[in-house]
């Protein structure tokens, strides 16, 4: 992993707004912000340990 500067447009903090899908599409999460997390997290652990061999 290579970390590089923000570009002047990066936003400081990211907070997507779902409302427009909400609006047009009737769409709502279905996995809650920890589960999704956890998975996400999980599948790197997973993907970063077979990358390694």
């Amino acid at each position: 992993i290579v970390f590089l500067p923000r570009t002047e447009d990066d936003p400081q903090r990211r907070r997507p707004d779902i409302k427009k899908a909400k609006d047009l599409l009737d769409w709502e999460p279905k996995t809650a912000l920890e589960e999704g997390l956890a998975k996400t997290i999980q599948y790197f652990q997973t993907r970063l340990a077979c990358d390694d061999r």
